[in-house]
């Protein structure tokens, strides 16, 4: 009988160190055992933007709203008081007005101009002031739903608006003309202090009605249309009693305003196109006076 040859062990067959066997990351890990990572959830869908005249919705409960009506309301007579206080104490204190005569509370001056013009401009820091303390909402959020005001979307709605307004003050004047002006100090003093402060005077009334009072009784309401339609009607119906107009038709006119405004608002989120729409109305009707 023949020895055998001794036989060399082959390394491929008993490896050593002992080598896991490759896992298939296709395949699902067992409970407990290392393995695949569990597979990706969808992604969240995303949230719908929220509408600017519903932004204060989610914000507290109905009493936040109607506190917001209560402060801005009195508010604006406050402001309404202490500047026209300022503005008459002046102008009796330069001569200019008699304080004896009663017509002289209804008589308008550039110092009570500015005055007026002043006071409902206050109206923008106060109102955001009252939102963010009343909804806990960043005073950025009143401008538009970007949380700021737009001022490159302003100039894109300036140039289409700037001009429809020019040619609608051109025919006006041209189809009933007026007197002749008189260019005296007094005009230019005027022409200054419309040119300066209306457009602020404007911008006061719609973050005022359109942000504080249309959005604080838009949050007493779940749905969008409702908050929408309720919210323009109370707060147009604010602004036209603002104005203390006797004139039905001219009540009339400043309700109608405000629901345009309101819409305007809601179709561009924010309060760029108003503010702007506002003080060429303001402005440019004011101007040739």
């Amino acid at each position: 009988m023949s020895a055998q040859e001794p036989t060399t062990p082959d390394p491929a067959a008993n490896p050593w160190p002992p080598v896991a066997p490759p896992v298939d990351l296709a395949a699902p890990a067992a409970a407990g055992m290392p393995g695949t990572f569990p597979p990706e959830l969808p992604p969240l869908p995303e949230r719908p933007p929220v509408p600017y005249h519903h932004g204060l919705r989610d914000t507290g409960g109905p009493w936040r709203g109607i506190l917001a009506l209560v402060l801005g309301v009195v508010a604006f007579f406050v402001l309404s008081l202490v500047f026209g206080l300022v503005g008459f104490g002046i102008e009796f204190l330069t001569g200019r007005l008699d304080p004896t005569d009663e017509s002289s509370l209804e008589t308008m001056t550039p110092v009570i101009l500015l005055a007026t013009n002043l006071s409902l401009a206050a109206l923008i820091p106060v109102s955001m002031l009252l939102q963010r303390w009343l909804f806990g909402v960043r005073m950025g959020a009143m401008s538009s739903i970007a949380g700021r005001f737009r001022w490159r979307w302003l100039g894109r709605v300036a140039l289409v608006m700037v001009p429809v307004f020019l040619v609608y003050i051109g025919v006006t004047f041209a189809l009933d003309p007026s007197g002749e002006v008189r260019f005296d100090g007094e005009v230019w003093l005027y022409l200054a202090i419309v040119l300066l402060t209306t457009p602020l005077q404007s911008a006061g009334e719609e973050y005022g009605f359109r942000g504080l009072v249309q959005r604080s009784v838009g949050s007493w309401f779940r749905s969008t249309r409702v908050a929408l339609v309720v919210g323009a009607v109370i707060s147009s119906s604010l602004f036209a009693l603002a104005h203390l107009a006797e004139d039905p038709w001219l009540i009339a006119y400043y309700f109608v305003f405000g629901i345009s405004a309101t819409v305007s608002a809601r179709m561009t989120g924010g309060l760029e196109a108003p503010v702007l729409i506002h003080a060429l109305n303001n402005t440019l009707l004011f101007v040739p006076l």
